[in-house]
């Protein structure tokens, strides 16, 4: 039949080996040098990758670089203001000074400043402090204005007051005042002793 391959023929049978030879060879080459350059192009693609995504994520942190050190100042601003309105201890001295600059603004008599024991509550802790003036009614209500605007929190209550009755016409001092000044304290362990409490 035309066209039928005769295998006895010792010329096709040397074909076929060369066909088979150059077969094994090209499979040869492809899998001991073609394919491993391949594979490490494709490795060395992905590191070229990883290191742009890097790059590009650290070109993007140097944009913003300059907001976050902005951000972060603003941030310790924010916190030495909290600190000075809510310390975490009593600062007797601290508050004693700020009471007394604003007595003497107000122009009225500080006679004397008593802290007490600190009180703990649930989120904060109170210092109560017991104090005696000499003055007048408007110095009092300028004195308690000057109180509001501490940059430590403060709350005034118990206001006693008593007129003074002198025969002295030189006495500037028209009235005795008893009052409590409350000031507020940051308590950081507050949540550690919740935690406590609710472990028990």
């Amino acid at each position: 039949m035309a066209g039928k391959m005769d295998l006895s023929n010792p010329n096709v049978q040397k074909k076929i080996v060369i066909v088979l030879f150059l077969g094994i060879f090209l499979f040869v080459i492809y899998y001991f040098l073609i394919k491993p350059q391949g594979d490490e192009i494709k490795r060395l693609k992905g590191e070229i990758s990883s290191v742009e995504k890097q790059v590009a994520h650290l070109k993007s942190l140097k944009r913003k670089l300059p907001k976050m050190k902005k951000e972060l100042e603003n941030k310790k601003v924010e916190a030495a203001i909290i600190k000075k309105s809510l310390p975490s201890a009593p600062e007797v001295p601290e508050l004693l000074r700020e009471i007394t600059y604003a007595a003497r603004n107000a122009d009225i008599a500080l006679i004397s400043f008593v802290p007490g024991k600190i009180k703990r509550m649930k989120e904060y802790s109170e210092l109560d402090v017991k104090l005696k003036l000499k003055g007048t009614y408007h110095t009092l209500g300028y004195f308690l204005s000057r109180l509001g605007q501490l940059q430590r929190i403060v709350n005034t209550g118990d206001v006693s007051i008593k007129k003074i009755n002198s025969g002295n016409k030189k006495e500037s001092y028209t009235i005795d005042v008893s009052m409590n000044v409350v000031a507020y304290l940051y308590d950081g362990n507050a949540k550690n002793r919740k935690k406590g409490r609710r472990r028990r």
